[in-house]
């Protein structure tokens, strides 16, 4: 775009939907879908989606992992989900096709729901620490430290 231009709002909401589907798999009006159906509500918090800035779409991080066939030649890709299980597989004749292929058949299937700024900002601190998504187990002792600090009598 050329200097001194401002992109219209039809604009704006063009490049948000692309950014979008590129990033999720999904388009901008099936993301306005999940918040009529949470009826704008934080999945986590229960509060306002927008109180802190545009809501955001809570994902988990997926992994891929491609192997050729020894025969054929063809490479099978699989995407594995939270749990450590194959959610989706997909075959192509090369490794970056099979990749891309699986990763966007997992892109919309990775979406947990939306949240908003803080709670998605707190639970992604939470996910890298403590490897939450998967093991949600990693928490039980930081409840347990926090409910004896409560319970304890101060000095």
């Amino acid at each position: 775009m050329a200097k001194g231009k401002t992109r219209t709002d039809a604009q704006k909401e063009r490049d948000k939907d692309k950014r979008i589907q590129r990033k999720f798999g999904i388009t901008l009006a099936a993301r306005e879908q999940r918040i009529r159906e949470q009826n704008g509500k934080c999945k986590i918090c229960g509060g306002p989606l927008d109180a802190y800035g545009p809501p955001n779409i809570d994902h988990y991080h997926f992994y891929v992992k491609a192997t050729q066939d020894t025969v054929f030649g063809d490479w099978t890709a699989q995407a594995f989900n939270e749990r450590g299980e194959v959610a989706q597989q997909a075959t192509a004749p090369t490794k970056k096709q099979a990749i891309a292929i699986v990763r966007a058949l997992m892109r919309p299937q990775s979406i947990r729901g939306m949240l908003d700024f803080k709670c998605n900002k707190g639970l992604g601190y939470i996910e890298r620490f403590f490897d939450a998504a998967r093991h949600p187990e990693h928490l039980l002792p930081v409840i347990e430290y926090f409910k004896k600090r409560l319970t304890e009598t101060p000095n």
